[in-house]
């Protein structure tokens, strides 16, 4: 269910590790402010990539924004400005512009941009849950994923035709979600994730106009499947899988063979934290991936090479006096804040909380404190006839109600509660 694929189950808590504070010059994008203060960042959590046709350049998201990278590594130069929050970019196939997800606006829609950044444009609208963008082969529809605005509703496939804006489904189920599409090289089909929430347990395939399914990959007992791409030739096709081995959580990349049903999949590299995102073939041996923080290429049956990048964000500092505090002086302090104020049925006290203590005040005259002890207090509540107050304390080990009469000043030394748990908030019947 949607709830279950809650926003950014996967990819938008973007961390930062490897990090060093520096003062140099620094490329900006469009948006963004400038700062002599920066950070210098080689490493990323849960990063997607996707390479260019002519294989010379990387896009990849992180921390929230869109990068660019020679394929060699190096430098990126940021794309897009941090407001946009755009994530998962995929390169149309034949070039000419960039596919994304962004949650400007509080909802994830389908954008795409041109690859240095410009023109950057939103392709679907609405209150729908719109993800996972996969260009088409001819670069005229986009493969994605959506909730159709319905809540608690199922995930579907739909396709969105990138000149008309128009979209229509291809894939859904009334008891399982399907995400993370993808599209066959001849643009016939459209492989996906089927599954529950972020639970996929098969990849199906289904003709790109709709029709009938077809299981490719069925996930092992307790593994979940994620991110399915086409080798160019597609008689293949990669995956990450995710799950415990061994009690150790693992997340690994696979590629099955589609021409033999028979045939088993084959685990690609020795990573265990690949990223659950789209690998991405660069021929029939080859894929780049992100995994452990970097951006990787692997050959099937062989090695693994890291592709360095080196992304800077301005930092921005308000500039502004501290407010020096002084925390060990003894002298006597005003009260700058009470809690929880409570007006006697009369109108003529009020009682509150201050200074973790509970507090009875006549109107115009001075407080005074009730309980004088450690306990947290909270929740004064005064009787109907304003003789008595009720209040929450945890001086038994946990929160009880109490009760304080007002006019003998005793009382609360039982709790009047002794239901299981916590009880606050308590209110007079009358």
């Amino acid at each position: 269910m949607n709830n279950s694929r809650s926003r950014r189950w996967y990819a938008v808590s973007l961390g930062i590790l490897g990090i060093a504070l520096v003062v140099v010059g620094v490329h900006v994008a469009p948006g963004w402010a400038t700062s002599p203060d920066q950070i210098k960042v080689n490493r990323g959590t849960n990063i997607a990539a996707t390479v260019s046709p002519d294989f010379a350049s990387i896009v990849f998201d992180l921390q929230g924004v869109l990068w660019s990278l020679p394929i060699a590594g190096g430098t990126a130069t940021p794309l897009t400005q941090p407001l946009l929050e755009p994530a998962r970019p995929d390169y149309a196939p034949r070039g000419g512009f960039v596919a994304f997800e962004a949650y400007s606006g509080g909802t994830f829609h389908i954008w795409a941009m041109d690859p240095d950044g410009r023109n950057v444009r939103q392709l679907t609208s609405g209150h729908a849950d719109d993800r996972d963008p996969r260009v088409s082969p001819n670069g005229s529809k986009i493969a994605y994923s959506s909730d159709n605005a319905v809540f608690g509703s199922n995930y579907v496939i739909r396709v969105v035709d990138v000149a008309s804006r128009t979209s229509s489904t291809v894939a859904s189920d009334a008891t399982f979600d399907a995400f993370e599409p993808t599209w066959s090289p001849d643009g016939n089909t459209i492989a996906f994730v089927n599954g529950t929430g972020a639970t996929g347990t098969s990849i199906q395939s289904v003709p790109a106009g709709g029709g009938t399914r077809t299981t490719l990959v069925t996930a092992p007992a307790g593994q979940r499947l994620n991110s399915p791409a086409y080798s160019p030739g597609g008689g293949k096709i990669a995956y990450v899988q995710f799950g415990t081995n061994n009690n150790v959580s693992q997340s690994q990349l696979w590629v099955k063979d589609l021409s033999s049903s028979g045939s088993a999949p084959v685990r690609v590299g020795t990573s265990n934290d690949v990223f659950p995102f789209y690998p991405v073939w660069l021929s029939e041996t080859e894929l780049l991936y992100t995994a452990d923080g970097k951006i990787e290429i692997t050959t099937i049956g062989g090695g693994t090479t890291d592709v360095p990048f080196e992304a800077t964000f301005p930092i921005m500092r308000d500039s502004y006096t501290r407010k020096k505090f002084d925390f060990d002086s003894a002298d006597k302090r005003q009260v700058v804040g009470i809690v929880g104020p409570a007006l006697s049925p009369d109108a003529k006290q009020v009682a509150f909380e201050a200074l973790n203590q509970i507090w009875l005040m006549e109107i115009g005259k001075k407080p005074r404190p009730i309980t004088a002890d450690t306990y947290y207090k909270c929740d004064p509540a005064w009787s109907p006839d304003g003789t008595k107050l009720a209040y929450s304390t945890d001086k038994s080990g946990i929160m009880k109600v109490y009760v304080y009469d007002v006019r003998t000043g005793r009382g609360d030394e039982t709790a009047v509660t002794t239901f299981g748990g916590a009880q606050v908030s308590a209110a007079w019947s009358r």
